[in-house]
């Protein structure tokens, strides 16, 4: 979140999942992400960095790796435009 805030609610993320706008994807068990702010994608550590005021990399599973294709076709796909 702006500022690395974050957020404690008592609702499983499945919940916030289907709420949020199509462009926060599921990349992990305990992570939803806005992919308009993933720098990149490192599929060897599996994991991906996080721009903001301080680059965070956050861990990805094998369990959500085609959300992790999709979103490396969608910023394919805005550097080639």
């Amino acid at each position: 979140m702006i500022g690395n805030k974050t957020a404690n609610a008592f609702k499983t993320l499945k919940t916030f999942q289907e709420k949020l706008p199509s462009n926060f994807i599921r990349i992990h068990k305990s992570y939803i992400v806005n992919i308009d702010y993933i720098t990149r994608i490192n599929y060897g550590k599996l994991n991906c960095n996080i721009k903001g005021e301080i680059i965070h990399t956050l861990p990805f599973t094998k369990t959500y790796i085609d959300n992790i294709t999709s979103i490396k076709a969608m910023l394919s796909h805005s550097l080639i435009a």
